[in-house]
């Protein structure tokens, strides 16, 4: 699939979400960095945040942790400057992206939506509108 990175996941995915929810915003460029730093692929997840960097329409705090990520990627000894990072970005900022950086954590912010979409009550909704409308239609003779 060529999809550009721009593209809200949740348009390609069939999701109804609820606007301004994390996953309402989660564009394709953003979830293949996540991706990226929930395998490691330290290479893939700097371009992944040089890409949000430049496409900055999310949420500030979300995109601060990502440039919070791609500043520790890009330092040979991160520890060195771990005090001028707290006060650049901020303590909470600095765990989060050390936490995604190291598998801690993956995937920040998007509550999980489980097997049956009971984490958005808007695509249960909709799922059950469209049990309903093409639901079998019993006639009686």
């Amino acid at each position: 699939m060529n999809l550009g990175d721009e593209r809200p996941l949740w348009e390609i995915l069939g999701l109804a979400v609820p606007v301004g929810t994390t996953w309402k915003e989660l564009r394709i460029g953003e979830f293949k960095t996540l991706l990226a730093l929930a395998i490691g692929d330290t290479e893939a997840a700097r371009e992944g945040c040089d890409w949000i960097h430049h496409y900055r329409q999310m949420n500030h705090g979300r995109w601060l942790v990502y440039r919070c990520v791609e500043a520790l990627l890009n330092l040979d000894e991160p520890s060195d400057f771990k005090h001028s990072l707290k006060l650049l970005y901020g303590a909470q900022t600095l765990r989060q992206a050390e936490a995604l950086i190291d598998g801690k954590e993956r995937f920040f912010g998007l509550p999980t939506l489980g097997a049956d979409m009971e984490g958005s009550a808007i695509h249960g909704k909709l799922l059950t509108a469209y049990d309903k409308l093409f639901a079998p239609v019993i006639t009686l003779k």
